[in-house]
């Protein structure tokens, strides 16, 4: 007997550890065959380890080419705006690019200028300014790109070699004569007003409110009082240990590039006593500076671009650079998620930077109260943003993201649903506030209606509103006439109401302690509790996908709960997250969750029964709010307001596999991706990963 025992315990060894062991074993990447291809292109992976449902992630490694435009001459300087590039050559002037397909950029227009072109400023698509050394400051009608011409010029005192444009005003930095400033209300006759010297040679300048802020060379950085553009005065200056050679501002800082000092950051909060805040020196020799979202791009001489972090400007942070991607940087312009660099002979070279390292927000719009949650509706986000009532913001350009409109709400505004040209706020103490929103620069009230408790969620079908009221349970109200909604029904449920979400015929209700109710809501007018799920803590946030509900649980995580049934809810997974999720959205197998001061997780929910967080992202504030549009997520981050981050560099999902063997896998790249370098990780169904930098090189898009 005893040996019978023995030789069933060393056969259950046998035929257990062996699997456990391999499902249990570190994945590693060998080899990707082919390395590159487009889009959508069939891939086969080697290496070790791999288990049967493993899942293949691709990530952007960074910036990376799509194109360089040769100009035939000596690339400086770059603006964008919409389809066009505007080159400033030193040789033979101005040359306009068309950008509209990045990977096939050409030279659409071009003008042979006096004197030799150093800088260019934009004014409203019609107008380039350029300041061109002895030429002195050129003025260019662009209205039609195919043929500029010049329509005004100036002589300046000295050599112009930069202009920025304000009210009106050209302030040109004249390398030994210091600022001058010049009305240009009539473009055609341009006449001096003001003319201050610097004590250095000004080589570039950035106009902000009340103050110019001259890039002085040796000097450091000049900053001049224009408040009576006629008589500019000294207002205060900071000398830097190397030339300071461009300069860009930003709130309470000027980000100047200079020279071998790499970044420097300077608080202006007080003009006349600027002090350095921080600096990060760069491999080569920081000469031109762009700043976007919580990013500056340098273009650093000798080792290209560099990208660094400025979240906390005590402490930047080189996060990427790539000198293989670039040879020479003088300027760089962030559009979008392109960066458009000038490097001399080399022309202009055009770069997907749509992951700048380990951050990944964009933009950011700073609304006047916290920003509790948001929801998106053509090119404008709405907020609701507490006691501050409704921001309207302009994401026309998501990266460079603008209030638009707001309006005061009398209570306190915690959930906003846009449909129709109407924002229906859940504004707490004052129950449902309708706003009308068909011109989002002047969000007008249409109507009010007062609910029983605190409006904390809602949720708009049809001619209805569904609205999560507290301790009152679930609110209908009927709002086919916006200046007159009606409450036509409740169902008061057993816990508090947070959140609602509703999917065909039933209304899915984050009930606090209470958990899921799911309320039959196929007559409005007469809803009925069906059933109900107790989630292992309070459940504060509701998504339905397909047959299955999402449920964000306070200090527990995201619990999937199975509705194929809603009268018999079943728990199909739960995931621990590291933070309490507030909100969900679903968007091609992807959950995006807004998780409190953990920021945006994201989830991989291929499969339901066994979801996988597929990547995060740190946000600046609180996030309570997440709404998916496109290629962006935008976050309601509490304090610092809206976030804007791109959704491919949190994490993308491959279709699922063929398992081949432990040693080969195969897959689809993604179709959506776009042109680029990518990482490629392989994670086991234990966990267990495998990463390859730049394993794929994405050369076309899918079709």
């Amino acid at each position: 007997m005893t040996n019978k025992i023995i030789t069933i315990i060393i056969l259950f060894v046998t035929l257990v550890i062996p699997v456990n062991t391999i499902r249990a074993a570190m994945p590693l990447i060998k080899a990707i065959s082919p390395n590159s291809g487009q889009a959508n292109a069939n891939i086969t992976i080697f290496g070790e380890n791999f288990d049967s449902t493993c899942r293949v992630y691709f990530g952007i490694s960074g910036p990376n080419k799509i194109s360089t435009v040769d100009i035939n001459g000596d690339a400086n300087y770059v603006r964008v705006a919409g389809n066009y590039a505007y080159v400033a050559d030193t040789k033979f002037g101005l040359k306009i690019l068309n950008i509209k397909d990045p990977v096939s950029a050409e030279i659409t227009g071009s003008l042979k200028i006096p004197g030799s072109a150093q800088n260019i400023c934009l004014s409203s698509n019609k107008y380039a300014y350029i300041a061109a050394k002895d030429g002195g400051l050129q003025i260019v009608n662009i209205l039609d790109p195919a043929n500029p011409f010049i329509i005004g010029n100036i002589d300046t005192p000295g050599q112009a070699m930069a202009v920025d444009i304000f009210s009106n005003r050209a302030f040109v930095a004249v390398k030994n004569a210091g600022l001058v400033i010049v009305d240009i209300l009539d473009p055609v006759h341009p006449i001096i007003t003001g003319i201050i010297d610097t004590p250095g040679y000004a080589l570039d300048v950035y106009v902000s409110g009340d103050y110019a802020y001259v890039a002085d060379a040796w000097a450091g950085l000049q900053i001049i009082d224009i408040t009576d553009p006629s008589h500019p005065v000294s207002a205060g200056s900071i000398k830097l240990s190397d030339w300071t050679n461009d300069v860009f501002v930003s709130g309470n800082y000027a980000y100047v590039a200079a020279g071998k000092l790499g970044l420097a950051i300077i608080d202006i909060s007080d003009p006349a006593h600027p002090s350095i805040k921080g600096n990060v020196k760069t491999p080569g020799y920081a000469l031109g500076i762009y700043i976007s979202g919580n990013y500056a791009y340098i273009a650093d001489k000798y080792s290209g671009l560099q990208i660094i972090s400025i979240t906390a400007p005590s402490h930047p942070e080189i996060i990427f650079g790539k000198s293989e991607a670039i040879e020479e940087g003088r300027s760089v312009f962030i559009s979008g998620d392109k960066a458009y660099v000038t490097g001399g002979k080399l022309g202009l070279q055009i770069l997907n930077i749509i992951d700048s390292g380990n951050q990944g927000i964009i933009g950011n719009a700073a609304t006047t109260g916290p920003s509790l949650n948001i929801c998106i509706s053509d090119n404008y986000a709405y907020s609701a943003t507490d006691t501050a009532g409704l921001q309207i913001i302009d994401i026309t350009d998501p990266a460079i993201p603008s209030i638009a409109g707001s309006i005061i709400t009398s209570g306190a505004a915690n959930r906003v649903f846009v449909s129709d040209g109407y924002a229906y706020m859940a504004d707490k103490s004052s129950g449902l506030q309708i706003i009308n929103v068909n011109n989002p620069l002047e969000p007008v009230m249409a109507g009010i209606l007062d609910t029983p408790d605190q409006a904390l969620g809602i949720y708009v079908s049809g001619n209805y509103a569904y609205i999560a009221d507290s301790g009152a349970g679930l609110q209908i109200a009927d709002i086919s006439k916006q200046d007159n909604p009606l409450i036509v029904a409740s169902v008061e449920t057993s816990g508090q109401s947070y959140n609602v979400y509703v999917s065909e015929a039933y209304a899915y209700v984050a009930d606090g302690k209470s958990g899921l109710e799911i309320i039959d809501i196929s007559d409005p007018k007469k809803p009925k509790l069906i059933s109900s799920f107790l989630t292992g803590g309070e459940a504060r946030g509701v998504c339905v996908s397909g047959n299955y509900a999402y449920v964000a649980v306070n200090n527990s995580g995201i619990e999937i709960i199975d509705i194929k049934s809603p009268f018999n809810p079943v728990l199909e997974a739960k995931l621990n997250l590291p933070a309490t999720p507030y909100d969900i959205f679903i968007y091609d197998n992807l959950a995006y969750i807004a998780s409190g001061k953990a920021g945006l997780q994201v989830l991989d929910i291929t499969i339901p029964s066994d979801p996988v967080i597929s990547g995060s992202l740190e946000t600046l504030g609180f996030a309570s709010g997440v709404f998916i549009s496109g290629n962006y997520a935008f976050v309601a981050d509490g304090a610092p307001g809206i976030e804007v981050i791109n959704r491919l560099r949190i994490g993308i999902n491959s279709e699922p596999i063929n398992f081949i063997d432990i040693n080969t896998i195969s897959t689809h790249v993604p179709r959506e991706l776009i042109p680029g370098q990518y990482n490629m990780k392989v994670i086991n169904s234990s966990g267990e990963k495998s990463m390859i930098r730049n394993g794929f090189r994405i050369v076309e898009p899918g079709f």
